[in-house]
């Protein structure tokens, strides 16, 4: 990942227009979700998993999922201060979720420092959609992330998949980059994949001003 600081107060100004068609059915718990119908059975489960019960999630939709895992705890903890992305999100019926461990938001907290950070996760809208940014609305396992080679998010743009199913890398549009430590864990309607960093976008180029 680039060490370099990112303002992402700047970044998330001119985000929201990115945003997917998805629609926040509105506050609340989100329904229990059946399985989304799948062409080719997706693979088993990869990488350091022990801490999730892969084997209970297949029935509970991705917000409850991922509560389960201690490794998710402050991405689980930011969904539930936005109970209508949470609630968007366990109605959606296919989704591609790259969640942010624990030390994937330590890194960065360290990148932004902590005013910047506490900035981000204490205001709605750029956490919106800095979380929107780790959702795909379609279901891929790793090999189906690296056939695609991009996928586009639910809101701030594409993320690049580069490597082996096996060994995944993923690019946000600042040059950033995750890697897979846990891949191709379903959900009642996603498949997840645990990252070490936090993706986020490109700042908005700004436009050029007119010739005089």
């Amino acid at each position: 990942m680039r060490a370099t600081a990112l303002t992402l107060t700047a970044v998330a100004a001119g985000a929201v227009a990115c945003a997917g068609p998805m629609t926040a059915p509105g506050t609340g718990a989100g329904p229990v979700v059946a399985p989304a119908a799948s062409a080719t059975p997706m693979a088993a489960p990869y990488g350091d998993c022990a801490d999730l019960p892969v084997a209970e999630l297949g029935d509970r939709p991705v917000v409850a999922a991922l509560a389960e895992s201690p490794r998710l705890k402050t991405l689980s903890e930011a969904l539930g201060r936005m109970p209508e992305l949470s609630a968007t999100l366990d109605a959606a019926q296919a989704l591609t979720v790259f969640a942010p461990t624990e030390a994937a938001f330590e890194g960065l907290r360290t990148r932004v420092g902590d005013a910047e950070f506490e900035a981000l996760t204490g205001d709605a809208e750029q956490l919106d959609g800095l979380l929107s940014y780790h959702v795909t609305e379609k279901q891929l396992d790793a090999r189906g992330l690296v056939d695609a080679g991009k996928t586009t998010q639910l809101a701030w743009g594409d993320v690049t998949v580069s490597g082996s199913p096996e060994a995944l890398t993923l690019t946000s549009t600042d040059g950033g980059t995750a890697a897979v430590v846990c891949g191709n864990v379903r959900a009642a309607n996603a498949t997840v994949f645990l990252v070490d960093a936090v993706l986020t976008p490109a700042p908005p180029t700004p436009p050029v001003p007119p010739m005089s």
